[in-house]
């Protein structure tokens, strides 16, 4: 019973260090995607170019709430569609930001296996 508390522990400690990382990462990337999409709606003329990138990207919180959603999988290409009418780099971008946070959560999770089979 001591081993398996010590493994919650020090599993619980690398994970809050995880979720804080992912945390800032989400949120640095919100700031540049919210600043690229404010910059670039006074030039759109299609409303509803405009009004996708307002729904997911109009503001740093519905921007962390986009870039979440696209860390656990829910409809990341709904979410990368309306960048496209900014630029293709905010596209890339993206892109980048997307699979460095899967990388980093799979990362996260192989280092949580260790942690818990080297504790057994």
């Amino acid at each position: 019973l001591r081993e398996l508390m010590m493994s919650i522990y020090h599993t619980a400690q690398s994970l809050t260090w995880s979720l804080i990382l992912l945390g800032f990462l989400i949120y640095v990337f919100a700031i540049l995607f919210t600043q690229a999409v404010t910059d670039n709606l006074r030039s759109l003329e299609d409303s509803d170019a405009k009004a996708a990138l307002v729904k997911h990207w109009g503001t740093l919180g519905r921007s962390m709430l986009s870039l979440y959603q696209a860390t656990t999988g829910d409809g990341w290409s709904q979410l990368s569609e309306p960048l496209m009418d900014i630029g293709i780099v905010w596209l890339f971008v993206f892109l980048f930001y997307v699979t460095f946070s899967l990388l980093a959560v799979i990362g996260s999770r192989n280092i949580y296996m260790k942690i818990v089979r080297g504790h057994k």
